[in-house]
C-alpha cells in the first residue's frame, strides 16, 4: 500500500513539474529515419516552409511535402489571440525544439504555450486523435466549490468554439470563483475537425482533469486534437478577428534542384517562354478532344462524301420497294387506318431482331449502334401505355449517355383500339336525343389526351 502511495505521488510530482515549454513526445512507434534521407530532407523543408504560408492568417496551418513513402504530414496551430507574426515565431521556436529532441522520429509533437506543432509519415488531416495526452497542473489547492465553477465555464465556452468554422474553432471565458476573483479559461480544436468530434474531444479532456486536478487552482490538458486550459490568472490576450485570406505561395516541388544564382536570369526568361507554350498546348489538346467527342455523337448526322444528306426532306423509297417490303400490302402487315392511308407494320422487324432492314442503304457508312439506339428510343416514345413513355428530359439522356440502360419497348400505340381501357368502358358511348352532347365521351377514350382519339360525327 505505502509503495503503491509512493508511485502515485511520484507521478503527481513529475506531472507538475513538467513545463508548459518542454511538452512534448516524440513517438517511436511510428518508425524512425535516417539522418539526411529523404524523409528527412522533406521534413527540414515543409517544417520550414511555414513562413512562406503569407495567405494563412488565422493560426491554422495544415501542410505535407514529398512522395509517398517518404512524404510529410505537418499541422501547425496556434492560440486565437496570436497574430500571425507571433504565431510564426512560435512555430520555428517549436520547429528547432523538435529537432534536438526527436531527432530521428518520423513521429513528433510539441505543446508550447502559445502553439502546438506535429508532424507524421501519415496523413493527420481532419483526424480525431486524443493520444498522446499530456496534463500540467498548477500546484495550487483549490475547493470543489472553485471546480464547479471551473466546469460550468467550460461547459459554456465548448459550444462557442465546437461552432467554429474550418479556419478557427477556438473560444476563451471567464467566470467568478468563491477564493479567487476569477478563473480564466479557453478551449481549442484543430479547425480541421467536425463540430461533433471538436466538442467530443474537449468534453473527454474535462473528464480527464476529475481524478488529477479535482482540488487544484489551474490545469492544462493538451491533445493532438484539441486542448483545455483554465487559471486563476489571466494567460491570454484578445482574440483577433479572422480576416481575408491573401493569395497562397506554394510549396517547391520535390524534385526542384538549387539553381547557381548567375543562372537565374536565364531560368526566368526559360519560364516565361515555356509557360505560354504549355498553356497553349493544353488549350490545343482540350479544345481536340472535345471536338471529337461531339463529332463521335453527331456522326450518324454527318456523312460525308456523296453519301451525306443535303436536305431536310424525308428519306423516300422506290414504290417497288414498298410494296415487297408490305408483302404486296398484305393486310396481315397492315396497323391501322388514317387519314393519310394505311400503316404497315416495321414492328416485326425489331421483334424478330431483324431492326436493321428498316435502316436506309444510304446511312450504312455511319454507326449502326447508334441507328439501333435512336430507333429504340423511337419505339419507346410511341408505346400503347403513355405513362410507359419516357419524357422528354429522360430522352435527351439517353441520347446523350451510352452509360443510360433502355428499356424493352412494347408494341407500338398504332392500333385504333385504347389497350389501357377495358371493352366496357370503350362500349359505353351514347348520344342525347339532339345528338350534341356526348353522355360518356371521348374523355373516357382518351383518358390522358395524349394517346389516339377516334373522332365521331355530328
Amino acid at each position: 500500500m505505502a509503495t503503491g502511495s509512493f508511485r502515485l505521488i511520484l507521478c503527481c510530482v513529475f506531472v507538475i513539474i513538467i513545463s508548459e515549454s518542454s511538452a512534448q513526445t516524440c513517438d517511436n512507434e511510428k518508425g524512425n529515419f535516417t539522418i539526411n534521407s529523404t524523409y528527412h530532407k522533406n521534413l527540414n523543408t515543409l517544417l520550414s516552409s511555414f513562413s512562406s504560408y503569407k495567405h494563412i492568417n488565422y493560426g491554422f496551418y495544415n501542410i505535407s511535402y514529398g512522395e509517398n513513402p517518404d512524404k510529410v504530414y505537418a499541422i501547425g496551430l496556434c492560440r486565437g489571440d496570436q497574430t500571425q507574426d507571433q504565431c510564426l515565431s512560435c512555430l520555428n521556436d517549436s520547429r528547432v525544439s523538435l529537432a534536438q529532441n526527436c531527432p530521428n522520429q518520423k513521429e513528433a509533437i510539441t505543446w508550447p504555450g502559445e502553439c502546438m506543432l506535429r508532424y507524421s509519415n501519415r496523413s493527420i488531416f481532419g483526424v480525431l486523435e486524443t493520444r498522446p495526452e499530456v496534463k500540467l497542473i498548477l500546484l495550487r489547492n483549490a475547493t470543489i466549490e472553485h471546480f464547479q465553477e471551473v466546469l460550468q465555464l467550460f461547459l459554456s465556452i465548448i459550444r462557442t468554439a465546437a461552432s467554429g468554422d474550418s479556419r478557427r474553432k477556438y473560444a476563451t471565458g471567464n467566470a467568478s470563483a468563491p477564493e479567487f476573483q476569477t478563473i480564466y479559461a479557453y478551449v481549442q480544436c484543430t479547425p480541421d475537425l467536425s463540430s461533433d468530434e471538436c466538442t467530443n474531444c474537449l468534453n473527454e479532456a474535462i473528464t480527464g482533469i476529475v481524478p488529477c486536478c479535482l482540488y487544484q487552482a489551474g490545469s492544462n490538458v493538451l491533445r493532438p486534437s484539441c486542448r483545455i486550459r483554465y487559471d486563476p490568472y489571466l494567460f491570454y490576450g484578445p482574440t483577433l478577428k479572422l480576416e481575408p485570406d491573401a493569395p497562397s505561395s506554394p510549396l517547391p516541388s520535390p524534385s526542384t534542384n538549387n539553381t547557381p544564382q548567375g543562372k537565374s536570369n536565364s531560368s526566368l526568361t526559360a519560364t516565361a517562354i515555356a509557360v505560354p507554350v504549355v498553356v497553349v498546348v493544353v488549350l490545343v489538346l482540350s479544345f481536340t478532344c472535345i471536338y471529337t467527342r461531339v463529332r463521335k455523337r453527331r456522326h450518324f448526322f454527318q456523312i460525308e462524301d456523296d453519301n451525306e444528306i443535303k436536305t431536310n426532306e424525308s428519306l423516300q423509297f422506290p414504290f417497288a420497294t414498298i410494296r415487297v417490303a408490305t408483302n404486296d400490302f398484305s393486310n396481315s402487315n397492315k396497323l391501322g387506318q388514317g387519314g393519310f392511308g394505311a400503316v404497315y407494320r416495321a414492328w416485326r422487324n425489331w421483334r424478330n431482331g431483324l431492326a436493321t432492314n428498316i435502316i436506309d442503304p444510304i446511312l450504312n457508312n455511319g454507326s449502326q449502334s447508334e441507328m439501333m439506339r435512336c430507333i429504340h428510343i423511337g419505339l419507346l416514345c410511341v408505346q400503347e401505355n403513355v405513362a410507359d413513355r419516357p419524357t422528354m428530359i429522360a430522352v435527351v439522356r439517353m441520347l446523350n449517355s451510352d452509360s443510360v440502360t433502355l428499356p424493352i419497348p412494347t408494341e407500338p400505340a398504332f392500333y385504333m383500339e385504347n389497350r389501357s381501357g377495358n371493352l366496357q368502358d370503350m362500349q359505353q358511348w351514347e348520344f342525347t336525343s339532339t345528338a350534341t352532347q356526348q353522355l360518356n365521351g371521348a374523355s373516357q377514350k382518351s383518358v390522358n389526351e395524349v394517346s389516339v382519339t377516334e373522332l365521331y360525327p355530328r
